[in-house]
């Protein structure tokens, strides 16, 4: 952007510009997959972990309110992504309440699989 454009849009200061070598950013790329794959698979187990910890009774019933078992727990983990999805609950939010009112340390229980196989 030169300095004519950064006037117009009342910029003040440059961005700065930063150099790196590709085998740094390989290591970042990498790194950032890896804690992606991990947070889409904690969240992929919390989320209807912790929909059956909450709505078991609303689950049992075969059929309600003509809706179906699957539908009602596809609904419910829906629910609860939108409210991942809106930044009213976190990952770590998650993770504590699993951790706090049912014993289950998914993060934990996720990494000793992992070394495990």
């Amino acid at each position: 952007m030169n300095r004519q454009t950064r006037r117009r849009l009342k910029i003040k200061e440059k961005d700065p510009v930063y150099h790196m070598k590709y085998s740094d950013f390989q290591r970042v790329e990498k790194e950032i997959a890896d804690r992606t794959a991990e947070n889409t698979f904690i969240m992929m187990l919390a989320l209807p972990v912790m929909v059956i910890h909450d709505k078991y009774s609303l689950l049992m019933k075969k059929e309600l309110d003509g809706m179906s078992r699957e539908e009602r727990m596809v609904n419910l983990i829906m629910d609860q992504y939108d409210a991942f999805a809106d930044g009213f609950i976190t990952i770590d939010d998650c993770l504590q309440v699993l951790k706090d009112e049912c014993g289950i340390d998914l993060f934990k229980q996720a990494k000793g699989r992992r070394q495990k196989v």
